[in-house]
């Protein structure tokens, strides 16, 4: 079985398959893409774990495979911290995982480059990418 995932949830992981069906617990994410559970909505994951973008989450590994840490609200959906600053980068549920990457590149150069620091960036919707300011 394709094991591309770890879900983190309190502290415990498990192991997850490319269409999020939970294959069993780990001791930790080793070098596996985790994606960490902050709202707690699967605390102890048993089948499949509902409501995560795991068609997204796959794109991810494939537009930016350096990324190895991600958060999972239930708002947000996917979220990727980016920068020395850590900024959260808001991917939502759905869209082209190479469009977003491009476009946070291109947003987090143009940001940095002007001095912005930033509370948030928002691409949820690739047509529609905001960002709040600090």
């Amino acid at each position: 079985a394709d094991i591309p995932f770890v879900w983190e949830s309190g502290g415990r992981y498990w192991w997850i398959d490319a269409k999020g069906n939970v294959l069993g617990m780990v001791e930790g994410p080793g070098d596996l893409v985790i994606i960490h559970d902050l709202a707690g909505v699967a605390r102890d994951p048993k089948g499949y774990i509902v409501g995560v973008p795991w068609d997204l989450a796959r794109g991810m590994i494939d537009a930016l495979p350096v990324a190895k840490n991600y958060d999972y609200l239930s708002q947000e959906g996917l979220v990727l911290r980016v920068t020395v600053h850590e900024w959260p980068v808001y991917l939502g549920y759905e869209g082209d995982a190479q469009a977003k990457v491009a476009l946070m590149r291109k947003l987090v150069e143009q940001l940095s480059a002007r001095g912005i620091d930033v509370e948030y960036i928002d691409l949820c919707n690739e047509r529609h990418v905001t960002y709040k300011e600090r």
